[in-house]
């Protein structure tokens, strides 16, 4: 007489029974989240760091347009930064399509940063102005420094990007930091003065933001193609 087989309890298995296999999650595990995502360090604390209103400045430029609350954590001052710096480099060139011999209001329009940056001609190169190509008044450079300081702007916010410490050395050039000049601090030569990614960043903020005092301007009995920009900094 055979005996019936005992059922097994449901979630358990019998001595030979083989176990279904184990369901594996496809999904990415999350990493931990770093010192970056999470301290908190007041933007009064940062704003002290800066040694120079000019930088100070470009701190408050970012803090506004990103509208930072008191206090940050490392990730958002660097998004903050970099959206500040390319807000700047969006409004750096401008054109016009309209002909100034025939047309008495003459539209211009910014040139794109993705335009600029394919096409470095249309940063710096003679003979831009003849093809209605100008600066936008509010960049702190010349026609022919505008390369420099579109340059180091753009290599301000690779920096950030790559998570280049914000308290790395950097040179404070005066294509982005034209408060500064070269010292030779006890040495044979001049060299331009050191500070760190954080000042220059701000730095190169303050000099390429839309968000200061500004307007075309010449000398007195000066021509018309030697007008320049002319800015008001906020101290």
């Amino acid at each position: 007489m055979s005996k019936r087989p005992i059922p097994t309890p449901a979630g358990q298995f019998g001595l030979f029974e083989t176990a279904p296999p184990a369901v594996v999650s496809t999904k990415p595990i999350a990493a931990p989240p770093t010192p970056a995502d999470t301290a908190l360090t007041s933007l009064t604390a940062l704003s002290n760091e800066l040694l120079h209103p000019y930088s100070r400045y470009g701190l408050a430029v970012a803090a506004e347009q990103g509208r930072l609350p008191d206090n940050v954590t490392e990730a958002t001052l660097r998004e903050a930064l970099i959206e500040a710096i390319e807000t700047g480099l969006g409004e750096f060139r401008m054109r016009t399509w309209s002909d100034p011999a025939h047309d008495e209001v003459l539209v211009f329009e910014a040139v794109k940063q993705t335009e600029l940056m394919e096409n470095p001609g249309l940063v710096q190169f003679l003979g831009l102005a003849a093809r209605g190509i100008y600066l936008f008044p509010t960049p702190i450079t010349t026609d022919g420094g505008a390369s420099d300081t579109f340059g180091n702007a753009l290599d301000m916010v690779r920096q950030l990007r790559a998570a280049v410490p914000l308290t790395a050395g950097a040179v404070l050039g005066r294509s982005f930091a034209p408060t500064t000049g070269k010292t030779n601090n006890g040495t044979a030569s001049q060299s331009p003065p050191k500070g760190t990614l954080f000042e220059a960043a701000c730095a190169s903020i303050a000099t390429v933001t839309p968000l200061k005092p500004a307007a075309w301007a010449k000398l007195r009995g000066s021509k018309e193609q030697d007008a320049s920009p002319v800015n008001i900094s906020p101290a």
